[in-house]
């Protein structure tokens, strides 16, 4: 009787385990923040601002450099990263991931896009459940971080920027506009005229709706200046001198 009763206990212990298993593994993890209410957006947006800083590899890459190994330097030796060198030397960048290298600056651009991108998402389904919420400040704050971190990734990960027609035939990043929902998923490279006609876009759309009483502490984030300064170097990249001029007087 007491092995019957102790088979039947774990028959019930398995199939509640089992069960329980089973019922744990059909919910899908997601540790994202819900975006359900203004506060939280707000909150997300603020901390979104990109923290990679590209002037180690801008400077490394650029003229501004002696190459130390050569026969006229004064100081024969390597550099003191292995990083520093294949920047100086315009190689592919195997030995870092760390923070100022490439790996840093594309994986930082990209989650500051896709945390505006959740904004973004967020804003309009809360426009769309409660007409009275008026979130257009952050919308705008949020096109223009978007747009400026996909400036900054075509410009150190492409070629420059030549006219509408010449730049059609340059590849360079993808440009994203909605958060992402799936693993492994393959993107497709916009060229670098389209790049530049998306930035375009969020920057019209996104200047007009920054509202700078909507921020606590308004020289953290793109102000209505800041915003119009980054237009205008976005617009003389574009060779737009006319918007050059426009936005610079804003500033």
């Amino acid at each position: 009787m007491k092995k019957y009763i102790f088979n039947i206990i774990i028959i019930l212990t398995v199939g509640f385990t089992v069960y329980s298993c089973d019922e744990f593994l059909d919910v899908m993890p997601d540790n994202r923040t819900q975006l359900d209410n203004p506060q939280k957006i707000k909150d997300l947006l603020v901390t979104s601002y990109p923290a990679a800083n590209y002037a180690l590899v801008a400077e490394l890459s650029g003229d501004n450099l002696i190459d130390n190994r050569s026969e006229n330097a004064t100081l024969r030796t390597d550099a003191y990263e292995r990083m520093d060198t294949e920047l100086f030397e315009w190689l592919d960048v195997a030995s870092s991931t760390s923070s100022d290298s490439p790996y840093f600056l594309w994986e930082g651009y990209y989650q500051s896009i896709a945390a505006a991108n959740q904004v973004l998402e967020a804003i309009d389904k809360l426009a769309a459940s409660d007409d009275e919420t008026n979130m257009d400040a952050q919308k705008g704050e949020a096109l223009m971080l978007r747009a400026y971190c996909h400036f900054m990734l075509v410009n150190i990960f492409a070629k420059a920027y030549k006219d509408e027609e010449l730049s059609k035939n340059d590849l360079g990043v993808t440009y994203m506009t909605k958060p992402e929902t799936k693993v492994l998923v393959h993107y497709d490279r916009n060229s670098v005229e389209e790049v530049y006609e998306l930035i375009a876009q969020d920057i019209e759309e996104g200047f007009v709706l920054i509202d700078d009483k909507s921020y606590q502490v308004p020289k953290y984030h793109f102000t209505k200046a800041a915003s119009a300064a980054f237009a205008s170097q976005f617009y003389l990249y574009k060779r737009d001198y006319d918007n050059v001029i426009k936005y610079a007087d804003i500033v």
